[in-house]
């Protein structure tokens, strides 16, 4: 699905630049992980996604190219006082490779994308966009992202903020230099000073023109999550029920589109959506079923689940230009949510215990962790629930297994040990019963010690659990990857990647 939206997106833009309406550089999409996602899970979304942004599978070129944003630790645009091109992110070492750049490793080492945004905020006193560790060392000589079309883009004032908002030079001359000389190859709005007057190499810009001029020669209903229901759902509306849509957004347009979005031919909300399947709107009366329909992001919503006379609520995102229509399938019973709860939901109080500018992951005496392994108090909803509607279903099993560590790393894979396939010396069998007819997805997590150590691991089904195989994996350890340190007194330092499976 992921990929199908991708391939629409791409196609779209193709036609607008085939008409000189639109350019075949496209700032997108944003991946830096927000909390509280899952960083791998979003690596595998940014997998597909980029597979439908930038080609089709049997041609060599590509149609459009995509840039991945912001790179990194960038979760902070206005914080009361503190603003993005400001921001200052102190991060450990450990949280910068288990967190913050698995999303960016799966695009540049993995899937070879054209482009990388690098972001306006600094991480551990460095702007990145003048950071020679994180532009050269970890893409280029770690990652091995060195086509001589692939490059990286700033952010517009973001270079200019260097010295403007950062205060990492003294003048204003100097953050193109810097960022040419560190591989940012595309400076936004920098401070339009003369070459030699900011520092820059001619070599620098020889490479940064290569690599832009390359990149253009190259181109060529699922996400509905129910989160209660008494039995009210489905609905079996007739011709001429009355229904009454309330809310902000019962007739709003502009809220469902998503930032950037360009002027649509047309915008569907919750009004046209039921005037188009013959309902009547009218005021609520009272003892009437009453449904909510959820949008946007992690907002608290437990008063909703106090109030006793709401009977269901399904959670619909952001449902952007034609999404209200699906949304009133669901509620009718064509189409069944089957989609889980992209985010975490934490108690209203949770955004005065941790400020948006503190980027540490792990509890401290101060304030709770967060993310999913480190937030350990009760949460309202987690990802990644649903409400099974009815019908659907796992059996439960358990089993152990024994796997030898060495037999797990085949001789003959070429590539990054954590991209080897998860081979067991002995084959794991659960079996998946669907007992209604919606399409459901069951997830399978890989939970227990993190890295490839020796010790005991779990195989579990779905979320609530379903079954459960033990894995035990024997022999001698093996490191998976040895990470570049960053210079000595910027960031904490790690000598070895241990980061965590589940």
């Amino acid at each position: 699905m992921i990929e199908g939206f991708g391939n629409v997106s791409r196609t779209e833009e193709r036609a607008f630049a085939n008409v000189g309406k639109a350019g075949l550089n496209f700032w997108t999409p944003n991946i830096n992980p927000y909390k509280d996602p899952h960083p791998f899970r979003i690596q595998y979304y940014v997998k597909h996604l980029l597979l439908g942004l930038e080609r089709d599978k049997s041609q060599p070129f590509k149609k459009v190219v995509a840039s991945c944003k912001h790179y990194t630790a960038y979760n902070l645009e206005i914080w009361a006082s503190v603003t993005r091109y400001a921001f200052n992110a102190n991060v450990s070492m450990q949280d910068v490779v288990e967190y913050y750049l698995p999303p960016f490793q799966q695009f540049a080492r993995d899937s070879r994308v054209q482009s990388i945004k690098c972001s306006y905020n600094a991480v551990n006193e460095v702007p990145t966009c003048a950071s020679t560790y994180l532009l050269q060392e970890v893409p280029r000589d770690h990652w091995n992202w060195t086509d001589q079309n692939q490059c990286v883009a700033s952010g517009c004032k973001a270079v200019h903020s260097i010295m403007g908002s950062h205060h990492y030079t003294d003048n204003l001359a100097a953050p193109a230099g810097l960022g040419f000389t560190a591989e940012t190859d595309n400076v936004c709005e920098a401070n339009g000073q003369p070459t030699d007057t900011a520092g820059v190499i001619e070599a620098a810009l020889d490479n940064a023109l290569e690599r832009q001029y390359g990149a253009l020669v190259r181109l060529g209903n699922a996400a509905m999550v129910l989160l209660r229901n008494d039995g009210t759902l489905p609905l079996a509306p007739k011709n001429g029920t009355k229904v009454a849509i309330t809310g902000m957004w019962a007739n709003a347009q502009v809220q469902m589109q998503g930032g950037y979005s360009e002027v649509p031919p047309y915008l569907c909300n919750s009004l046209y959506a039921v005037q188009q399947i013959g309902l009547q709107v009218a005021l609520l009366s009272l003892g009437k079923p009453c449904i909510v329909i959820k949008m946007g992001g992690q907002l608290d919503d437990n008063p909703l689940f106090q109030t006793p006379n709401i009977s269901a609520i399904p959670r619909a995102g952001h449902p952007d230009q034609d999404g209200e229509p699906a949304v009133f399938d669901i509620l009718a019973g064509v189409h069944a949510p089957a989609s889980r709860l992209p985010v975490t939901q934490h108690p209203a109080k949770y955004t005065d215990q941790v400020p948006m500018t503190d980027m540490s992951l792990r509890p401290s005496a101060t304030k709770p962790g967060r993310i999913y392994k480190f937030y350990n108090n009760s949460v309202l909803r987690f990802y990644p629930s649903s409400l099974k509607s009815p019908g659907g279903g796992s059996s439960t099993s358990n089993s152990t297994r024994t796997t030898e560590i060495h037999n797990l790393l085949h001789s003959n894979f070429e590539s990054f040990f954590d991209l080897f396939p998860f081979q067991p010396d002995s084959k794991i069998e659960v079996e998946v019963t669907n007992t209604g007819p919606e399409h459901r997805i069951s997830w399978l997590w890989f939970c227990g010690a993190y890295g490839a150590l020796v010790g005991r691991y779990s195989l579990l089904l779905d979320v609530p659990r379903q079954a459960r195989v033990d894995l035990t994996l024997v022999g001698q350890d093996v490191v998976l990857d040895r990470w570049p340190q960053p210079p000595t007194g910027r960031m904490p330092r790690m000598v070895e990647d241990s980061r965590g499976l589940c």
